[in-house]
């Protein structure tokens, strides 16, 4: 009797291992995954504001051609 005990306790904890190993494996899944979703965040905020001043860049570009083709119909008209 103390042997059937004895394996049944073993095949219950391999049993139990079974179960919880792919839970334990999820969760350090999903503690990577929300590791990399805030890295991708924090990236994603440098290039928003590098996008911006870009954008302002391109803008002042924009006025300074207008600016110099006024310039060059005034001097074609002399």
């Amino acid at each position: 009797m103390p042997d059937n005990i004895i394996i049944a306790a073993l095949g219950f904890i391999g049993a139990l291992f079974v179960v919880l190993k792919p839970f334990l494996d999820l969760n350090t899944n999903i503690a990577e995954l929300k590791t990399s979703i805030d890295n991708f965040k924090a990236s994603v905020d440098k290039l928003d504001s590098r996008i911006t001043k870009h954008g302002e860049e391109i803008d002042k570009l924009k006025e300074t051609v207008a600016e110099h083709g006024v310039r060059i119909e005034n001097l074609e008209k002399r």
